[in-house]
């Protein structure tokens, strides 16, 4: 039996068929000579005990190296191991932060290569409907000179009488020469177009040989010459600016080296700085400082490893007189009127059929009233997988979606423009569902001053999350 189990299963010096099962915290501090090792009849028959100057010997045992006691070591202010305690909650091990940093480079090079695919293809199909490429040109040539037959008839030449190779070779020469100089300017104008940059000296080369295959262009028909509702481009109505300018797109199928990975990731790193640009720093955004009902001592704010706000009740820590009565979270910062604001909140609940309310308070109401009697919020309940809305708190008209009932796991959209009476709530991402600000309730936006963002609590029965808080110029809808 190892030394801890021994300790563990001391006898009580008064009581000596009872076991030791508490520690007395507060004789420790105060009186070093008498007994703080107490049983279950020391603890019965000492009245002036009292649960917070007690540790149970167990816990010390099971979690005295695994987590932060909220009652040791014995201080005046147990307001430091209270935080100290909250801090740990917070944090993560290091096996997690390091998923997550693995998580996160994962998926960014998943997104960089997808976009690299993606552009990978699009050139791809770019550089097939290019008209004038190596392979689609030398398809026209074998196509317009009928190279194929005469090579075939040479290889058969030999299998056949001179009569029957003089004639099929006469026959594939018999041209009209009347035209055969309209088809060779024909082939030259597609040829010599101005996007080809084409010297007069290759051009000059081009027209000696296509006046040598005369004969053989005359067969080509040039009714059907350009692809259907489409015209060819007037080059010589086009400046050299605009050439350099189409050019500069077809350049593209030749450049995708390190430069334009790295191009990719730059624009994807700008991306991310833009959200967080628009983001606040939610560790702000609400406050304890109300004193309705003793909230700023009942509340527990904390910011979590992905920067999301916790906010919840903390219950078990609170020994006043208001344990039982509701909370008013409110806003650190005073919302900006001309301001078009957007919070994504999320609500956890932990049982069914509990009430909570999502708004805005005025700065008058904060330390006085209950934060729904404002007439600015929306009050929802939680079922057994649902969150449905209950009504009579102001956001009570519902403009999309049937009695705004979503899934426990959604996220709340709380939209916020007080210059234009706007103020509504939307179920994030699906935005099937939302309520708005009832007609009459509006002025309350013009009279009341200094508003903030309101949530409602009671017991730790249910918290709230804020995911996101940022402003916008215009709402999508």
């Amino acid at each position: 039996m190892d030394q801890t189990r021994i300790q563990h299963t001391q006898i009580c010096q008064i009581h000596s068929k009872k076991k030791i099962k508490y520690l007395q915290v507060k004789e420790i501090a105060n009186d070093a000579n008498k007994s703080v090792l107490l049983c279950n009849e020391c603890f019965n028959e000492d009245l002036d005990s009292k649960a917070k100057d007690i540790i149970k010997i167990s816990q010390i045992i099971e979690d005295g190296e695994t987590q932060i006691i909220s009652k040791w070591p014995p201080l005046e202010d147990q307001e430091i191991t209270k935080k100290l305690k909250q801090q740990m909650e917070s944090l993560e091990s290091s096996n997690s932060i390091l998923k997550k940093i693995n998580d996160y480079f994962t998926v960014l090079k998943n997104e960089v290569m997808n976009e690299i695919d993606m552009c990978q293809k699009k050139m791809i199909n770019q550089a097939i409907e290019l008209p004038f490429i190596k392979d689609q040109l030398l398809k026209q040539y074998q196509q317009i000179s009928q190279i194929s037959k005469l090579r075939q008839l040479i290889l058969q030449g030999q299998e056949s009488s001179f009569e029957e190779h003089q004639s099929s070779y006469l026959d594939i020469s018999n041209i009209s020469n009347v035209n055969s100089s309209s088809s060779s300017d024909k082939l030259m104008q597609l040829i010599s177009n101005k996007s080809n940059f084409c010297s007069e000296q290759f051009l000059k080369q081009v027209k000696d040989i296509l006046d040598k295959v005369n004969p053989v262009l005359d067969k080509i028909e040039f009714e059907n010459m350009h692809s259907q509702n489409y015209k060819p481009i007037q080059f010589s109505k086009i400046n050299l600016d605009q050439i350099f300018s189409s050019s500069e797109k077809f350049d593209l199928l030749n450049q995708l080296q390190e430069a334009d990975v790295e191009e990719l990731i730059n624009l994807l790193k700008k991306r991310i700085q833009f959200q967080d640009k628009k983001i606040y720093e939610t560790s702000q955004t609400y406050k304890q400082s109300t004193n309705y009902q003793e909230s700023n001592k009942r509340l527990s704010i904390n910011k979590n490893s992905s920067k999301k706000i916790k906010i919840k009740v903390d219950q078990p820590n609170y020994f006043g007189l208001y344990k039982d009565w509701d909370i008013n979270c409110v806003s650190q910062n005073i919302l900006e009127k001309q301001k078009k604001y957007i919070f994504r909140i999320k609500c956890d609940v932990i049982q069914p059929e509990v009430l909570f309310n999502i708004g805005l308070i005025q700065n008058e109401s904060i330390d006085k009233i209950q934060g729904f009697k404002d007439k600015l919020s929306c009050r929802f309940m939680s079922l057994q997988n649902k969150i449905k809305y209950q009504g009579g708190c102001g956001i009570d008209k519902i403009t999309k979606g049937f009695d705004f009932e979503i899934d426990k796991n959604s996220v709340f959209e709380l939209r916020v423009w007080i210059e234009g009476q706007q103020l509504e709530i939307l179920d994030y991402p699906d935005y099937q569902n939302k309520i708005e600000l009832i007609d009459q309730n509006k002025h309350y936006l013009d009279s009341y001053q200094d508003l903030r963002i309101y949530l409602y609590l009671f017991d730790n029965s249910v918290s709230y999350q804020l995911v996101e808080a940022y402003t916008v110029e215009q709402f999508d809808f």
